[in-house]
């Protein structure tokens, strides 16, 4: 059994101060759990309801009458005794090491029906128009995003870049990985890389909404025998 160790919080405000009060073992793919320390915290924590596979479970954190746990960098909704959920984190965007002071807007959906989050370019770029052998240009966004390992962050377009500025991704469409997110090369920072067509260039401001994201999950084959690891970021999976 692997041990997974415990933490409980001082102040129900912030992660203030972090005491280790005891250790979990629990078995792969298994909800099970040994509790070795105190007996009095395992008796606070049991009594809860755990969501998600405990396997995961890297740190527990007990706040009064209440606690969450954190699985794989994701903080999983969890009920207190009284019932009431807690806000969980499973996916969404930050703002990328390097770009906390530029006033970054966090992508959001303009209408209940939309499926995919406005993202907005981060500084002022031209985009040249295009020429035989020229490279796209990237266009930064100072933002990265989290989810669930069986999630992915697919970048398109917006309808009317093609039309009204003449830009064209790339790559048809963006993959964004679950384990992109704080790669140790740009703690993945995301980026839109476009083509110009039209004949004169273009320049995109800050600001400006240049694509969007759309979370989704995505299914494995039964004889999947994927076992790397991330060690970069832009590109780095084909390394």
């Amino acid at each position: 059994m692997e041990p997974r160790t415990s933490y409980a919080v001082g102040s129900p405000k912030g992660l203030l101060s972090i005491a280790f009060i005891g250790v979990f073992f629990t078995k792969p793919k298994s909800k099970s759990l040994l509790w070795i320390g105190p007996t009095q915290f395992r008796e606070t924590i049991f009594p809860y309801e755990f969501k998600g596979n405990l396997s995961n479970v890297i740190v527990f954190i007990i706040y009064p009458s209440s606690i969450f746990y954190v699985e794989k960098n994701i903080i999983v909704k969890y009920k207190n005794k009284k019932g009431n959920d807690f806000m969980k984190k499973e996916r969404g965007f930050e703002i990328a090491k390097g770009f906390e002071n530029y006033n970054v807007n966090l992508p959001i959906r303009k209408t209940k029906g939309s499926a995919g989050y406005d993202i907005e370019a981060v500084e002022d770029t031209v985009v040249p128009s295009f020429k035989k052998g020229m490279k796209p240009t990237l266009i930064k966004t100072g933002i990265k995003a989290y989810m669930r390992e069986d999630e992915v962050l697919i970048l398109a377009n917006r309808s009317s870049n093609p039309s009204k500025k003449g830009l064209i991704m790339a790559n048809s469409i963006g993959v964004i990985d679950s384990d992109y997110y704080g790669n140790p090369d740009n703690d993945g920072h995301i980026m839109f890389a476009f083509y110009n067509i039209k004949e004169e260039d273009i320049e995109i401001k800050k600001g400006e909404a240049i694509g969007q994201g759309i979370f989704q999950k995505f299914l494995i084959t039964d004889d999947d025998i994927s076992t790397g690891t991330r060690t970069g970021g832009f590109g780095s999976t084909n390394k």
